[in-house]
């Protein structure tokens, strides 16, 4: 079964005297689908929907709005099967799993036993290719054609510029969705998008003593639709995914 494949293009917003108007372009690849969608246009105050017919590769459309606009967004409510766009997709443990090629990469204060726990990891997930490598090796060697296992939190704030703002992160603590882990049995486990490339992933396995951390990364192929997992004496204590930040059908001034 198909399904219709979208962006938008050429968005606009003129003001008149008494309003504003938005103007666009919905843009559909082959093969063309003829249905019904709704546009919801915000502003600081107002929300307006507006509902439009969909045919063929071009899709004009204006909506008027009597406070300035502030978001764009096409089916809010989510009626609509279309192919997703790679930014629509969180990175999940499952975009992990079963990787061609990962490089495990080990903290340098996390040394003792890490190799180990990114061998079960290796065998947990699924790796068909895992090269561990301590971080202070890693000066020299490029990430662009592989997805990124971290064991403890590296020096490196690259590997992990992409982390949400619901995640913060210190050698001894680590902080999710505004609650704060720091005991020994606590173990933070999370996939964000790869610094360098779209294709790829960067994984990182946060225990706040390696002791705890085996136990978990045999438990962490279980849960894998999730972006985020946080473990505490061995038990599931939070999980989720990631919010979609970017959309070519989200449009903000």
């Amino acid at each position: 079964m198909g399904a219709p494949s979208l962006t938008f293009e050429g968005i606009s917003l003129q003001r008149t005297d008494d309003s504003w108007k938005v103007l666009g372009r919905i843009i559909q690849k082959r093969p063309y689908y003829r249905f019904q969608a709704d546009l919801l246009l915000e502003t600081g105050t107002q929300k307006k929907i507006k509902t439009i017919d969909l045919a063929g590769k071009i899709t004009s459309f204006e909506i008027k709005s009597n406070a300035k606009p502030v978001k764009l967004s096409f089916d809010p409510n989510f009626n609509i099967f279309r192919r997703l766009h790679p930014s629509e997709i969180p990175p999940s443990i499952n975009s992990l799993k079963g990787s061609s090629s990962v490089q495990a990469v080990v903290a340098d204060d996390r040394e003792t036993g890490a190799r180990e726990i990114a061998n079960i990891l290796k065998v947990s997930l699924g790796f068909k290719k895992l090269e561990i490598v301590p971080e202070n090796k890693t000066k020299d060697l490029t990430f662009f054609e592989t997805d990124i296992l971290l064991i403890g939190l590296p020096f490196r704030k690259d590997l992990l510029s992409q982390v949400p703002e619901q995640v913060v992160l210190n050698k001894k603590i680590f902080k999710l969705n505004d609650v704060e882990y720091n005991r020994n049995s606590d173990v933070f486990f999370g996939v964000f998008p790869h610094p360098i490339s779209q294709d790829r992933v960067v994984a990182l396995l946060f225990p706040i003593s390696t002791q705890s951390a085996d136990q978990v990364a045999r438990k962490i192929t279980h849960y894998g639709k999730y972006s985020y997992l946080a473990f505490s004496q061995g038990q599931n204590r939070d999980k989720g995914i990631w919010p979609t930040l970017n959309s070519p059908l989200i449009h903000q001034w």
